[in-house]
C-alpha cells in the first residue's frame, strides 16, 4: 500500500482545538471597530464641552433633538457602527411582518439591551432563550427617546442555536437538490487509488489506512493533510477537493474519502459549512463521507456519493474484505463441485435410464428379428418339403414318361403305323392301296395295302 501526503494546513493541526474560540474572537474584535479612547470613557472633551467654551461660564441648554443627536455622535465614535455583544434573547416579537424587537440579556446579571431590526435582516430563526452574538449600531431614537441596538448581523451561539442554523442551511440546500439520491454515483468496487482528506494526526486516519490495509491492502492512498475543526478547516477542506479533481491519470483518484472523528456539534460545524457542503457536491470524483460516530450526520455526508457512519466503516465501504472473498470463493467452488457431481448422478441417472430403454428396445428387435428368423426358418423348412414333394412328383412323372415314350415302346417289339399324317388304330380305317409307314425302334418302313 503506497500513501502520498499532500498538505494544505501550514500549522500545526490539532482536533482538540477549540473553534468555536477563533470565531468568537474574530467577532468580538471586528477590525473596522473605532478604536476607544480613554479621554471618551473618562469625562474628555465632548460636544458640551465645546458648546460651553463658546459660551463663557455660562452652560447653553440644548433641544432634546440636539442632545439625542450629540449622544448618537458620541456613540458612534465610541462603539461604532458595529458594536459586538453577547446575550440571551428576552421578549422576542414581530410587528407588522416586518419589525424585529426584542430585548438582549446578560444572564450573569440580568442588565438588558433593546434591540430593533427588520425580518429582511434576520437570517437565522431566533427565539426567547436563545443566546446569540449581535453586530449592532448603538442609538437613541428621538421618537421614543430609548436607547436601542440597531442589529445588523446575529450569530448563534451554543449547540442549540448552531442546530437551528444548520436546519436552516439544510433546507435551503436542500431545495437546490444537493442532497437529491438519484444524482449519487457508484463508487468503484476495486478503487486502484483513493484519495482521503483529513488530518494526518487523526485516529480516523489511522484507523482508515489499518482496516483499508487489512482488509484488502492493495491500493495507493494519497493524503490530503487539513485542519478538520475551526475557523481554517472549511477552506483546507475546499482546497484539498477541489486539488484531487484538477488531477488527471494515474495520479487521479478513482474516490475520495472526506473523514474525521467524533466530536460535538461545534467541532463538526466544518463539515456543516455551506462551502464544504458545495464542494462535495460538486466533485467530479466520487466522494465517501464518513463523520465521527454513528450518531452524528453533517450536511457534507448528506451531499455524498456515498455516507459512511464512522471512519471505519468508511474503509471497510472503499474495498471488500479479502479474506471473506476468499471464504466466498472457496463456498462457491464448493457449491460448483456439489453441483457437477449432483448434474453428474443426474446425468448418470439418465444415461442408466437411456441404456435401459436401449436395452429394452434392442431386445425387443431381437426378440422380433429371432421371431422372424424362426419364421424364415420355418417357412423354409415348409419350402424344402414342398420341394422334396414337388421334385418327388416330378421324378414320378419322369419315370412315368419315360416309361410312356413311344420309342421304348418300339424296342420291345411294337410299331406305330400312321397313315397320312395321322396314326392308324383302327384296321377298318384301311382301304386297298392305302401306303402306310410303320415305325419301328430301329428305323421305319412303307407298305402298301393290297
Amino acid at each position: 500500500m503506497n500513501q502520498s501526503l499532500f498538505n494544505f494546513n501550514d500549522e500545526a493541526d490539532d482536533d482538540t482545538s477549540d473553534a468555536g474560540s477563533d470565531l468568537i474572537e474574530k467577532v468580538a474584535s471586528p477590525s473596522t471597530t473605532a478604536p476607544v479612547r480613554n479621554d471618551e470613557l473618562e469625562g474628555g472633551p465632548t460636544r458640551n464641552d465645546e458648546l460651553e467654551e463658546e459660551v463663557s461660564g455660562e452652560p447653553v441648554a440644548l433641544s432634546v433633538s440636539a442632545a439625542v443627536d450629540l449622544i448618537n455622535d458620541q456613540l458612534f465614535k465610541i462603539a461604532g457602527p458595529r458594536l459586538v455583544i453577547e446575550g440571551e434573547v428576552a421578549e422576542y416579537g414581530v410587528s407588522q411582518g416586518k419589525w424585529i424587537r426584542f430585548t438582549l440579556k446578560d444572564v450573569n446579571d440580568g442588565a438588558l439591551l433593546k434591540c430593533f431590526m427588520t425580518v429582511y435582516q434576520l437570517h437565522v430563526d431566533i427565539e426567547n432563550g436563545d443566546r446569540i452574538i449581535v453586530e449592532a449600531t448603538p442609538k437613541i431614537y428621538p421618537k421614543y427617546g430609548q436607547f436601542t441596538l440597531n442589529i445588523n448581523r446575529i450569530e448563534p451561539v451554543g449547540e442549540g442555536a448552531l442546530a437551528k442554523k444548520l436546519a436552516a442551511l439544510k433546507k435551503q440546500l436542500a431545495s437546490e437538490g444537493l442532497f437529491e439520491e438519484s444524482r449519487k454515483r457508484e463508487i468503484p468496487l476495486y478503487p486502484g487509488r483513493i484519495g482521503i482528506v483529513t488530518s494526518r494526526d487523526a485516529a480516523a486516519f489511522t484507523d482508515f489506512v489499518r482496516i483499508l490495509s487489512n482488509r484488502w491492502g492493495d491500493v495507493d492512498i494519497d493524503l490530503a493533510h487539513v485542519r478538520v475543526q475551526g475557523v481554517n478547516a472549511p477552506p483546507e477542506i475546499v482546497m484539498a477537493i477541489n486539488y484531487f479533481n484538477t488531477l488527471e491519470g494515474e495520479t487521479r483518484p478513482d474516490v475520495l474519502v472526506l473523514t474525521r472523528g467524533g466530536g460535538s456539534l461545534e467541532d463538526l460545524m466544518a463539515f456543516n459549512d455551506e462551502s464544504v457542503v458545495r464542494a462535495v457536491f460538486g466533485s467530479s470524483i466520487p466522494i465517501v463521507v464518513g463523520i465521527g460516530h454513528e450518531r452524528d450526520e453533517s450536511l457534507a455526508e448528506l451531499a455524498a456519493d456515498l455516507r459512511a457512519s464512522t471512519p471505519s466503516n468508511a474503509a471497510e465501504m472503499m474495498v471488500p474484505d479479502k479474506v471473506a472473498i476468499m471464504a466466498s470463493i472457496e463456498m462457491m467452488e464448493r457449491r460448483m463441485v456439489d453441483r457437477v457431481d449432483d448434474a453428474l448422478r443426474s446425468r448418470g441417472v439418465a444415461v442408466d435410464r437411456a441404456v435401459t430403454r436401449v436395452t429394452n428396445v434392442l431386445q425387443t428387435i431381437r426378440f422380433e428379428v429371432e421371431r422372424a428368423v424362426s419364421g424364415i426358418e420355418y417357412a423354409g423348412e415348409k419350402i424344402r418339403l414342398e420341394l422334396k414333394r414337388s421334385s418327388e412328383r416330378v421324378d414320378g412323372l419322369a419315370r412315368y414318361l419315360r416309361e410312356m415314350d413311344p420309342k421304348r415302346v418300339l424296342g420291345r417289339g411294337y410299331a406305330i403305323v400312321r397313315k397320312g399324317a395321322g396314326i392308324l388304330k383302327d384296321p377298318t380305317k384301311l382301304d386297298k392301296g392305302d401306303r402306310l409307314e410303320v415305325e419301328l425302334a430301329k428305323g421305319s418302313v412303307t407298305v402298301d395295302v393290297t
